[in-house]
């Protein structure tokens, strides 16, 4: 999660539990405090801490910003604690490519979340499991699933969830961003379960969904439950563990929602519905040869589901944005959507390689604000040097992409501006790439073993959306102030804070277009 150590979580312990725990917890930060300065020399640099308390005065609602101000002092690699944690924050692609990517055999565990994880999803949320044999197998599933090929074979129910987008918008131009979020949630359901699954059936997901992403964010957020810093606390009975109890019974109610929702595109499958979706590939290709459960294939499909609708309608908002803030940028869009697909047929994805400058917009929107700024933390699964200072086994890694992005030595002076120019080559018409980024010029797709198995299928989504938007409207600013360096955290994604803007359309036939592909 984007900014995993920013919120507070409201608990309402008895006295006792609070003494008692509390005094563990100082006695634990006091002795890691003890055994860290006495190693201190070999730890990366970083800033002095509080006794017992570590680093918080250096945690905020915008820690991305501030361990980048960090690094003027203490280099790319800072070293923190908190609660006795021990925790590294990496600041730039190289340094991330070192470690994450060349070494992710150490690199690919994830911290404990034994309520959030263990507990509510049953390990079945393959983002936040711990390295073993069920996440290999679940991630070799979803790797499968969600391959090159699969993400072209799901191309046409992208097209028609973009047409539907972009008439939604012509009808309520006003509540662009409302239907943005709804879009995405439609879209990510039929790439799930199929366009025979219904839309009647998507809507009426959504509310359960969202409910299981907000009980999933709450549970994962460090501090919402004593057991992730008291591992002891795990073996307490049930009746004094009211937090395992509520836990269970969510994950017996999802599972059964999740499962539900795959046993019908089982259903469509056995009456010979032939719709592409990835849970159609579970079943019909991978399931048994990943040897996957029902269970946990139902659970992999939901929690993709759950997983891709907010990072999507997140991207699509700071695309607009920039749209608002950079009209140059928008203008010359408009010149080569204008140049290469004309105003007498839409976009398609045939079009892609023609539109260099659309897919630099789309590389740059993730570059200049990625949607989840600090990346899922990882974990080291042994001890580790790197350029001579120590990293201990069970150190907290935290992957800065918004520091690597904006990286002045990386992308040159104006690193902080949002420039699709920078992605291309000299003659304008050339996708290029940054060194240590996969050749995908930024950082926001993650690292090593844990980078986004689903960045085709988000890729082709994001294409389409853009080039379809920027086919049929101009979009302009009608806020006063717009809301460059404001953002609102909603604990999966950082998206910008509010701001208005009017959707026009650039020719009259626009409507009759899109009606005419539905």
């Amino acid at each position: 999660m984007s900014s995993w150590l920013t919120k507070t979580i409201p608990w309402n312990p008895s006295l006792g539990m609070l003494l008692t725990s509390t005094s563990i917890l100082l006695s634990f930060a006091l002795v890691k405090l003890l055994l860290n300065r006495f190693s201190r020399r070999s730890l990366p640099p970083g800033p002095p801490g509080i006794p017992l308390l570590g680093n918080v005065k250096q945690l905020s609602s915008s820690l991305w910003v501030t361990f980048r101000d960090l690094q003027s002092t203490y280099g790319p690699l800072i070293y923190i604690s908190v609660f006795g944690k021990d925790i590294i924050v990496i600041n730039t692609h190289e340094v991330a490519s070192d470690l994450l990517d060349k070494r992710a055999r150490i690199y690919s565990d994830r911290p404990d979340a034994y309520v959030g994880s263990d507990v509510l999803c049953g390990g079945l949320v393959m983002v936040l499991a711990r390295v073993g044999e069920k996440w290999r197998k679940m991630r070799r599933a979803a790797a499968e699933g969600l391959s090159k090929k699969t993400a072209q074979e799901l191309q046409p129910v992208q097209i028609r969830e973009a047409l539907m987008l972009i008439d939604a918008i012509i009808a309520k131009p006003d509540d662009w961003s409302h239907l943005f979020r709804e879009s995405a949630a439609l879209l990510v359901y039929t790439l799930t379960y199929g366009l025979s699954a219904g839309r009647s059936k998507a809507f009426a997901a959504l509310p359960q969904i969202n409910s299981f992403v907000d009980r999933l964010v709450t549970a994962t957020y460090p501090g919402a439950h004593l057991v992730d810093f008291f591992p002891w606390m795990k073996h307490l009975p049930n009746f004094m563990t009211p937090w395992r109890r509520e836990a269970e019974y969510y994950f017996g109610e999802d599972s059964k929602m999740f499962q539900g929702l795959y046993e019908n595109v089982e259903s469509l499958i056995a009456e010979g519905d032939s719709q592409q979706s990835f849970a159609a590939t579970l079943i019909t290709e991978h399931s048994e040869s990943c040897s996957l459960s029902r269970l946990e294939s139902s659970w992999l499909s939901g929690t993709m589901y759950a997983a891709g609708t907010e990072t999507t309608s997140g991207t699509l908002t700071w695309f607009v944005l920039a749209m608002t803030m950079y009209p140059d940028v928008q203008k010359r869009a408009h010149e080569e959507i204008d140049a290469v697909v004309g105003r007498d047929r839409l976009p398609t994805f045939s079009d892609m390689d023609r539109l260099p400058f659309i897919q630099a917009i789309i590389r740059e929107t993730l570059r200049w604000n990625p949607v989840s700024p600090i990346s899922s933390p990882h974990r080291t699964m042994e001890d580790d040097y790197y350029n001579g200072w120590y990293i201990p086994k069970d150190t907290i890694v935290l992957p800065n992409v918004w520091a690597m992005n904006r990286d002045k030595s990386v992308y040159g002076p104006d690193a902080d501006e949002f420039n699709p120019s920078r992605h291309l080559d000299a003659s304008g018409t050339i996708l290029q790439t940054f060194p240590n980024t996969k050749g995908e010029g930024h950082g926001s797709w993650g690292f090593g073993n844990r980078l986004c198995l689903g960045r085709f299928v988000a890729k082709d989504s994001l294409f389409i959306n853009v080039a379809l938007i920027l086919w049929s409207f101009s979009i302009a600013s009608t806020s006063k102030n717009p809301p460059k360096d404001e953002f609102v955290n909603t604990g999966l994604i950082v998206r910008p804070a509010h701001f208005e803007c009017k959707f026009e359309l650039r020719f009259p036939d626009v409507p009759s277009f899109i009606k005419a592909q539905l």
